[in-house]
């Protein structure tokens, strides 16, 4: 399939699967020791940021990483493409006595219409939108002046990148691999539907960043491995690995916190 067809396939074929979200909270959200790693990493988003007022976060899914950080801020929104998953999110809020705190929106990362808040999270979204200037266009463009955006992405230069590379030369892979500006992208299919993982080029993300008025205060690998390369009997002790890495702000991992503050005045705490 030629790249431009892919990229005019539109995301919500793929991304309204329920299949697809249960499978990520297995891989990524469910392991107590990896939410207790997770709450580590925003104790310190938070304190490098000291961000004021509300939060957007883009493309939320089961609402763990939104119910994170309305722990530590006074509003949040909820965003994502998939109307299936955001009542399963707003039943997590509930359950942790947030849901005065939180509301949830369905919007597409490429439109935001109608959002507003000081500061954005996306976490793993942007990896998975074959325009990704267009979404991070958007991103900045919602944050308010001296508001905060927060990625999370893969990065193109870590160790596990030169092993993938060079895995997909030697091995048949079901997956295409191709480099691109905005880094490397594995594509594949679920439910004959095109599907994309970017392996992003940080360098090009804070530079596009930089044009929109940006300044990045926060760059700092989360893992060396991806927990869902491996099998469930595994994650664990790669958590445990990906903790350490991330205590020693160790280089060349696989995941990174790219966090950025837009020019103006900082917004008053809500």
């Amino acid at each position: 399939m030629g790249e431009k067809k892919r990229r005019t396939v539109p995301l919500r074929e793929t991304y309204s699967q329920a299949a697809i979200h249960q499978r990520w909270r297995q891989e990524y959200r469910q392991d107590s020791w990896q939410r207790a790693f997770d709450d580590e990493i925003y104790d310190l988003l938070f304190q490098v940021l000291k961000p004021a007022g509300a939060w957007a976060d883009v493309g939320c899914g089961s609402g763990e990483r939104t119910v994170q950080l309305a722990r530590r801020c006074p509003a949040v929104i909820g965003v994502d493409i998939s109307p299936e998953i955001l009542p399963v999110a707003a039943a997590l809020a509930a359950s942790q006595g947030l849901d005065r705190k939180v509301e949830f929106r369905c919007c597409a990362v490429e439109e935001l219409s109608g959002i507003k808040a000081e500061n954005v999270h996306c976490r793993g979204v942007l990896m998975h939108v074959p325009d990704w200037r267009t979404a991070l266009d958007n991103l900045c463009r919602i944050v308010a002046p001296g508001g905060c955006l927060v990625l999370f992405e893969g990065n193109c230069r870590s160790v596990e990148a030169l092993v993938v590379r060079i895995a997909h030369r030697l091995l048949k892979r079901a997956s295409k691999l191709t480099s691109t500006d905005g880094g490397l992208e594995f594509w594949t299919e679920s439910n004959g539907v095109p599907f994309v993982v970017r392996m992003a080029d940080l360098n090009r993300l804070e530079r596009h960043m930089a044009s929109k008025g940006f300044t990045v205060v926060l760059r700092r690998p989360v893992q060396f491995l991806d927990v869902a390369r491996f099998p469930a009997a595994l994650r664990r002790a790669v958590a445990l690995l990906n903790r350490a890495w991330f205590r020693l702000g160790l280089p060349f991992g696989s995941g990174t916190i790219l966090a950025a503050r837009k020019a103006g005045s900082q917004p008053l705490s809500a």
